[in-house]
């Protein structure tokens, strides 16, 4: 298996800060802040202080990142532009503490945030290879995790037991293909012969990052383990960014015309249609790259009427 690398400051809340800040959520979708003065029920801000009746960040979510409310989120019920002052109810669980670093968002809490984050995992597929090495007289193969369905598999391929195929040395062998009519539905793989002790299988598959009833985003710092890794002992990986991000996005966007009529549903489905744009190219991107050194057979994967598997 091609083990993905380790996570770079790449959890839920920064996934969906970028998100939430994006340029296509227009002005004052998203604001960092620091208390200054804290309260149960308010906070004072002085980066928020503008004018006396600036009610700008009224009716937006508010949400704590450190402290003992860490996690916590508000609906603003009153903002006092000219003292930087926000107010809530109910009252936070503990004390808020001067310096507590806290988040608004302008239309949508970070609970949603997540659902379309984990919306998102479910949606996108990763490349991966797994190696199956050789078994004596084996010829039937159940679908390896995380390949649970057929769908998911691109193509099966054998090669040398020594050679990974993204190596450089693989473009000195051939891999054949393994007929896809030897895929048994979403179960298993049939060969018409066991490999050599020379050989290896290769499952090529792009599986998602989350199956249907998985929700790898439920907290601040929820990192990634795409469906089949095991949290227990295997490491947490680096998700595409931009594609995440862009995923998030869209999908707010289209919650946000939803809701709107005339015109400002018109401008910002302007801004929808433009991310749709970005992220269909970004997907287009995004996938396992052909590497172009692969010989298939109709029949099968080795070449007819042969007495043996070495490379022709």
């Amino acid at each position: 298996m091609v083990a993905p690398p380790t996570p770079q400051q790449q959890d839920a809340l920064s996934l969906v800060l970028q998100a939430a800040g994006h340029g296509l959520q227009g002005d004052m979708a998203l604001y960092q802040g620091e208390v200054f003065q804290g309260q149960p029920t308010s906070l004072q801000d002085r980066g928020l202080i503008t004018q006396p009746q600036d009610q700008s960040w009224r009716r937006a979510w508010l949400l704590f990142l450190d402290g003992d409310n860490a996690g916590q989120e508000r609906f603003v019920q009153q903002a006092e532009g000219g003292g930087g002052v926000l107010r809530w109810q109910p009252p936070l669980d503990f004390p808020l503490a001067a310096g507590a670093r806290f988040v608004l968002f302008r239309d949508y809490r970070f609970a949603q945030w997540l659902t379309w984050l984990n919306e998102t995992a479910r949606n996108l597929h990763y490349p991966l290879d797994i190696y199956v090495p050789y078994d004596e007289g084996r010829v039937r193969y159940t679908m390896p995790e995380p390949i649970q369905r057929a769908g998911w598999l691109h193509n099966v391929l054998i090669g040398p037991a020594t050679v990974a195929y993204t190596s450089p040395e693989a473009r000195s062998v051939r891999w054949f293909h393994v007929n896809p009519a030897n895929v048994e539905g979403d179960l298993y793989l049939v060969l018409s012969r066991p490999l050599n002790a020379n050989q290896q299988l290769l499952f090529r598959a792009t599986p998602p990052f989350a199956y249907e009833h998985q929700t790898p985003y439920t907290g601040l710092h929820s990192v990634l383990w795409p469906a089949g890794r095991d949290p227990a002992s295997q490491p947490a990986v680096v998700p595409p960014v931009r594609l995440f991000v862009l995923g998030a996005v869209w999908r707010s966007l289209q919650q946000k015309v939803s809701n709107l009529a005339g015109q400002p549903r018109q401008l910002w489905q302007q801004n929808l249609e433009r991310c749709a744009r970005q992220y269909a190219q970004a997907c287009a991107e995004w996938g396992p790259k052909e590497q172009g050194w692969e010989v298939g057979y109709t029949d099968d994967w080795y070449p007819a009427g042969t007495l043996s598997w070495t490379v022709p």
